[in-house]
């Protein structure tokens, strides 16, 4: 019993004054247990767990610290874990503005890791804030999923990491609804509206649609070469300046239409001129009409280039023997009407290029007509009349 008495009375006397000798020394060992005990800085009346430089009031140098009255916990000397009495979670911020706020002074906010615990993720997510308030998600496996639909309000832009790369894709049940304000803006290009556009498929050809780099004009078509540059193979491509559509090409050789409040016109794409019509059959309901044209023949000339069906003809004062008609379409009629006494046409039957095959020879008399017919290499006859 004796025994039992001496170790408790040792329990209650000795031992508080071990430790208030560890307490009023000035080792590291007595700092961390006076902060602790004391629990206060020199700052408010917190709880604290570390050392401190001096005294049982001294500041804290690398500690852990409670502040009672903002519910915050303090790593050192860093703004660390805040919570309030409205269910509110701040890390890095002693006043989070909604259920759970994250600050960064780099805009580094939060990275989701997957299977890893040292600190050297491969495989992981980052968001992160730029100081305009911008958000990058940037997934290290290069594909965000998104389960179910998604809404955007706003101007939304998609942008490939090259030009050649997609800024969509999807399976065969994925589907795309843009709105006008919607468009894909290759990285090779800043500027617009030239480079601005949709194309269609990962690998050539692409099909576009929209504003390649090397055109002003929209086209919609397929190309073998990439997205940034225009259509190589056939595509339609509407020029804003000529509101011609063309077809295949923008040059002298490539087709068109124009159309205007009351008529359509065949067009070639840089709009210099009309293009040929080819067709195997046509019924039209209605007038068909020739646009006539005019031309008076220079000093001595010999051939008569025509553009249309119908040309009035005016001979030079020194009269003109005309041997050849260049310009005519294989299977046209072209009738030609004088209006004075001045050009003869020579009657040839060789059948060479453009010659003219007559029933009788032919000088015109004011008001005269003359039909022919083109077969591809030479003219023929169909009637004359003299008026």
């Amino acid at each position: 019993m004796k025994k039992r008495s001496l170790i408790i009375f040792t329990a209650l006397v000795l031992v508080p004054l071990i430790l208030f000798a560890q307490i009023s020394g000035s080792s590291p060992y007595a700092s961390f247990i006076r902060s602790f005990l004391a629990a206060t800085t020199t700052a408010a009346a917190r709880t604290a767990i570390g050392a401190v430089n001096s005294g049982s009031g001294g500041a804290l140098t690398n500690a852990v610290v409670y502040g009672s009255t903002s519910g915050s916990w303090t790593f050192g000397s860093t703004a660390g874990i805040t919570s309030s009495s409205a269910a509110t979670l701040g890390v890095g911020t002693s006043a989070p503005g909604k259920a759970v706020e994250i600050n960064s002074a780099t805009g580094a906010c939060l990275q989701l890791t997957y299977n890893d615990s040292d600190g050297s993720a491969a495989n992981k997510a980052t968001f992160d804030v730029s100081s305009g308030g911008n958000l990058t998600v940037v997934p290290s496996g290069g594909t965000a999923t998104v389960t179910g639909g998604l809404t955007v309000s706003g101007t939304t832009a998609f942008q490939s990491a090259s030009a050649t790369a997609n800024a969509f894709s999807g399976g065969s049940a994925f589907s795309y609804t843009f709105g006008p304000s919607v468009r894909s803006t290759p990285s090779s290009n800043a500027s617009g509206p030239t480079g601005y556009g949709y194309a269609v498929n990962s690998a050539s050809p692409f099909w576009l649609f929209g504003f390649p780099t090397s055109s002003t004009k929209f086209v919609i078509g397929s190309n073998t070469t990439g997205f940034n540059t225009t259509p190589t193979s056939l595509y339609i491509s509407v020029d804003p300046a000529t509101s011609v559509v063309g077809f295949g090409g923008s040059t002298s050789s490539s087709p068109g239409v124009k159309p205007s409040s009351t008529t359509l016109a065949v067009r070639l794409a840089d709009d210099s001129a009309d293009a040929p019509i080819s067709a195997s059959n046509g019924t039209f309901s209605g007038k068909i009409s020739s646009t006539a044209t005019s031309t008076t023949l220079a000093a001595a000339a010999t051939t008569l280039a025509i553009t249309s069906n119908v040309v009035t003809v005016t001979g030079d004062a020194g009269a003109n023997t005309l041997a050849t008609i260049t310009g005519g379409l294989s299977g046209q009629i072209l009738t030609l009407i004088f209006v004075d006494s001045l050009v003869t046409v020579t009657d040839s039957a060789a059948g060479t290029a453009n010659t003219v095959n007559l029933s009788a020879a032919f000088t015109s008399t004011s008001n005269d007509t003359l039909t022919l017919v083109f077969n591809g290499t030479s003219w023929r006859e169909v009637a004359r009349s003299v008026n």
